[in-house]
């Protein structure tokens, strides 16, 4: 289908650009069907999309832009699950940390999973002490945190790994 990488990567970029925008919108609309703080999230989530595609525009060609893509990515699916708060399916949706991981393949660049990645490590690590409830329904230790993370790793790992390949 892509000749070039720079083709794919430059797909990749409108394809992401849409999913930000399109998690704007799923972000507000969970949060206002859930009764949550909706305006806060959907501010919050459109501040996510909006730094990123600036990021995107102003350095299409280079790493920076889709290491804010990602970065941005997670954040969203973290407003995401942020909206679910309380919800039952609150831990259910920890699952798109993963989709949306594997989805930044189609930069074919490592750096783009790392940088995704690492967001999703510092947010469960912090937000597990400071605002347990924004992460796992019920409680939050170190032991919880540690046995996410060693999941994360693994799978980063690996879809670095194919990028690189």
């Amino acid at each position: 289908m892509f000749k070039t990488i720079a083709e794919q990567r430059a797909f990749g970029h409108r394809l992401m650009g849409g999913v930000l925008w399109g998690l704007v919108l799923a972000v507000t609309g969970a949060a206002l069907l859930l009764k949550g703080p909706w305006l806060a999230l959907g501010l919050g989530a459109a501040a996510l999309a909006g730094g990123a595609t600036l990021a995107g525009a102003s350095d299409k060609d280079g790493a920076g832009g889709r290491m804010a893509i990602a970065a941005a990515l997670m954040g969203l699916v973290s407003l995401m699950v942020a909206a679910f708060k309380g919800h039952p399916w609150q831990i259910d949706l920890h699952m798109a940390y993963f989709a949306a991981l594997a989805a930044l393949v189609i930069y074919c660049d490592w750096r783009a999973i790392l940088a995704g990645a690492a967001v999703v490590a510092v947010h469960h690590l912090t937000l597990s002490f400071l605002l347990p409830a924004a992460v796992f329904p019920g409680s939050a230790g170190l032991g919880r945190v540690m046995v996410h993370a060693v999941i994360l790793i693994a799978a980063a790992a690996i879809l670095m790994w194919v990028c690189q390949s």
